[in-house]
């Protein structure tokens, strides 16, 4: 036992209390955890408070309307426990707030539909756990996901199927390189010609996953693909193209093969990952 312990007490209460174990320490944080779940509680009884209290009132008023648009507005707001009435609401305090006060965060609050307003509510409550505090976080969360949803929709606009070796007339591999300007500025449109728009497919080519049914524009293309010349074991030369590109974001290659037969035409038709021009059909990275 350590000499400055008068007692075999002291040293237990000291080794209970370095290790964590202070009963004064665990009533302490059991209080804590009660706390915040009467907290919690409250915030349920006040959302049931609200709704119960917002069903009622626009209810009525909806019973007894004094108009047709009375009566679809108190019935919109009776659906939806009051939210019409307080998005209308909303949009006349900013507005007024704005006019008697044009500073900047009212000026961007207003334009913004209440964002700044709906951020300080989340990030700093007046009351925190409150049912507008909860709404606040709510809307937010919801603000930011419409916001996410929206740039990634955006971002996957651009072509699925997109090609990078340019076009000889303008460089620059779309869709418009098939179409040139007159005299008056208008455009006009060029005839293309290759073997595979040309052509018939049978065998592979006819396959129906991604690789192989990409975007029959693509096929406008081929005419700049690389060309290799494939000797059969049957003693019959087809024609190999491979074109550098994408297919939804994936970089590799589009790849043909053209039989001298024309009732086979296209026999191979297919888009390969993370490959380069290669000479070989059906590579592998």
């Amino acid at each position: 036992m350590p000499a400055h312990f008068d007692n075999p007490t002291a040293a237990a209460t000291s080794f209970v209390k370095e290790r964590g174990c202070d009963p004064s320490k665990a009533k302490a944080k059991k209080q804590e955890a009660s706390g915040w779940l009467e907290d919690v509680k409250n915030v349920g009884k006040s959302v049931y408070n609200y709704l119960s209290e917002s069903a009622s009132h626009w209810g009525s008023k909806a019973l007894h309307p004094t108009g047709v648009g009375d009566f679809l507005y108190s019935g919109a707001n009776w659906l939806t426990y009051g939210l019409v009435n307080g998005v209308v609401q909303g949009y006349k305090d900013r507005n007024d707030t704005m006019w008697q006060n044009p500073s900047t965060y009212n000026i961007i609050n207003w334009a913004s539909s209440g964002l700044l307003d709906t951020a300080k509510g989340t990030f700093a409550p007046e009351k925190p756990l409150s049912v507008e505090h909860w709404l606040n976080s709510a809307s937010f969360a919801l603000v930011l996901y419409g916001g996410y949803t929206a740039a990634k929709n955006i971002s996957s606009t651009a072509p699925a199927n997109t090609i990078s070796t340019p076009h000889p007339s303008s460089g620059t591999g779309m869709l418009d390189d098939f179409a040139d300007e007159g005299a008056s500025g208008a455009k006009k449109t060029i005839d293309i010609n290759n073997p595979v728009l040309d052509n018939i497919r049978t065998g592979s080519a006819l396959k129906t996953d991604a690789q192989h049914a990409f975007n029959d524009i693509i096929d406008n293309y081929a005419g700049n693909a690389t060309k290799f010349t494939l000797e059969g074991g049957d003693g019959i030369n087809r024609t190999l193209y491979q074109l550098e590109g994408s297919l939804n974001g994936k970089k590799g290659i589009f790849e043909w093969i053209i039989d001298p037969d024309p009732t086979k035409g296209v026999t191979h038709r297919r888009f390969i990952e993370n490959v380069g021009i290669t000479g070989s059909p059906n590579a592998r990275p």
